[in-house]
């Protein structure tokens, strides 16, 4: 016997990014969708006790492991709903309404979140949304499509886009955008916090990785040099690209507060072990992805850094630091490392090694 709907959303336990992989299986596994589903039913309620169906004198509630008519319009109350379709998922946010077909959706109004195998078409007013993919239609005020994982086609009339993972494209403008921007997401909205943990995660080791080094090294700008101390012995990012990031840059070259070019360099040194690409190549990239609105979070789960792979990146660094100032180990190194595809989503350690105890104003294990 399967697992539940929701033990088999919800469960951590599954591997990297598991409610994400979980939704990509279901959509994309012959035969893995719509299982329950009859011939009159275009789909069944996993989640929510507050689906309702629009019947000839008014709504009426389905509960879960109920069915869904072909062609019926659906609503939801003050909780989200999750729809199993027969060729992937359905996601209702508070307040949301839309029509359910068998290889279709029209979405009215509230957050929409759809995991397709490639069958079903996603409308909203003129849009049309196709692919294999887990993707987001958020409508309102600013309404946007955000694909989490699989590449989508997105349609207007005399319009064509192609949208990848990680990416995301705004439709209240007049013509779509030739290009996609970075996913954006919140760490306080439950689907993201469910598809996008360990982007997260990161975000929040960058953020008490900052403010250790606003302690250690406060905010004055920095001369280039104190930057080069911290690079690789080869290949290092160069000073004009780490100066780009910075607030402030003061006559004489000297940029910063120094937390956020550190950030870039750490992250940059950590992309390298995790690609082929040099510590330059990495953090032109980087800074070009920030540019564009990337957080942090979303930078490490593009080139699959993990936060332990940044933890062992600023302990390299530092030791590059001392040596720079004298100590014997200068030049040394980062371990080789597994390499990831795009997307791969790796789950997050948390050891801390010893430098980046220090930033992060953490005891040293002997004193815990």
């Amino acid at each position: 016997m399967s697992a539940s709907p929701r033990r088999r959303l919800a469960s951590r336990d599954a591997g990297p990014a598991p409610v994400l992989l979980a939704l990509c299986l279901l959509a994309l596994a012959p035969g893995c969708a719509g299982r329950g589903l009859g011939a009159e039913a275009a789909a069944t309620v996993l989640v929510g006790d507050q689906v309702e169906v629009a019947v000839r004198d008014g709504w009426e509630r389905v509960p879960p492991g109920g069915s869904i008519p072909a062609g019926a319009r659906v609503r939801t109350a003050a909780s989200e709903a999750r729809l199993e379709l027969r060729s992937g998922e359905l996601w209702l946010g508070r307040n949301a309404a839309a029509r359910v077909d068998p290889d279709g959706i029209d979405v009215f109004r509230g957050e929409t979140l759809v995991a397709s195998g490639g069958m079903l078409v996603t409308r909203w007013t003129d849009v049309e949304v196709t692919g294999e993919g887990v993707y987001r239609l958020s409508p309102g005020v600013s309404p946007r499509l955000a694909v989490y994982s699989g590449t989508v086609l997105v349609r207007r009339p005399g319009e064509v886009r192609t949208l990848g993972a990680l990416r995301q494209i705004r439709l209240a403008t007049h013509r779509l955008p030739a290009d996609g921007q970075p996913l954006t997401y919140r760490h306080d909205d439950p689907w993201d916090q469910e598809l996008l943990p360990q982007a997260i995660a990161f975000d929040a080791e960058v953020e008490q990785l900052r403010r250790g080094l606003e302690r250690q090294y406060g905010t004055a700008p920095q001369p280039p040099e104190f930057y080069l101390d911290f690079a690789p012995p080869a290949d290092a990012p160069s000073v004009a690209l780490l100066a780009s990031t910075a607030e402030e840059i003061v006559p004489g070259g000297a940029f910063g507060p120094p937390a956020d070019p550190l950030v870039v360099l750490f992250v940059a040194d950590a992309v390298s072990e995790a690609t082929d690409q040099t510590p330059q190549e990495a953090a032109e990239q980087i800074v070009a992805l920030r540019q564009a609105g990337a957080f942090w979070g979303l930078v490490a789960t593009e080139f699959g850094v993990t936060t332990a792979d940044l933890s062992r990146a600023v302990d390299v660094a530092q030791v590059r630091r001392v040596g720079a100032t004298g100590a014997a180990s200068a030049g040394r190194r980062l371990p080789r490392r597994r390499r990831h595809a795009r997307g791969d989503l790796p789950l997050f350690g948390g050891n801390h090694p010893v430098a980046l105890r220090g930033f992060l104003g953490i005891p040293p294990a002997s004193a815990q």
